[in-house]
């Protein structure tokens, strides 16, 4: 619908001669919500290390601009494999990079959600919700906990040409 409001949709089957009903209350809000990995300063960063917390810098806009998002919840942390991750909230001075509990906390002052690393290596999708779950928003971040170097040789033993 293109009119903010709340919506009854109303869905039935019939298989087999076994009808079934299922009705639900949808609204319709206003607002939208966009994120991305972020470095602490809130500058775009796609990949980190396992020293680092991953930033995911939140916004939100209505009809007439840009509103100041009061709370943000980090309501899923996916796997590339479709595995979602254990996350906890807490306050933000307490979120530690190395701890190995997914722990999540929002900065309003900020707009910005910060966790630290899986412990997984790979790429990761955060669905977050805002301003009381008027808006949903997702971002992907790449979590490489090797710095690895490699190159090519000539042969087993060989030094690299």
């Amino acid at each position: 619908p293109n009119q903010t409001g709340a919506y009854t949709l109303a869905v039935a089957v019939n298989w087999s001669s076994e009808l079934q009903q299922q009705e639900r209350v949808i609204t319709v809000t206003d607002q939208t919500a966009t994120a991305y990995s972020a470095n602490k300063d809130g500058e775009q960063q796609d990949q980190f290390g396992a020293t680092d917390l991953v930033y995911l810098k939140v916004s939100a806009k209505n009809n007439t601009g840009t509103i100041n998002i009061t709370d943000a919840q980090l309501s899923r942390l996916t796997y590339e494999d479709g595995a979602a991750q254990n996350i906890t909230l807490r306050a933000w001075p307490q979120l530690n990079a190395s701890d190995i509990n997914v722990s999540w906390a929002f900065n309003g002052s900020k707009q910005m959600i910060a966790l630290n690393t899986p412990l997984r290596g790979g790429l990761y999708t955060a669905e977050i919700y805002v301003n009381n779950r008027s808006a949903k928003a997702k971002a992907t971040f790449i979590y490489a906990p090797y710095e690895l170097c490699a190159a090519a040789v000539d042969g087993l033993g060989q030094n690299p040409n």
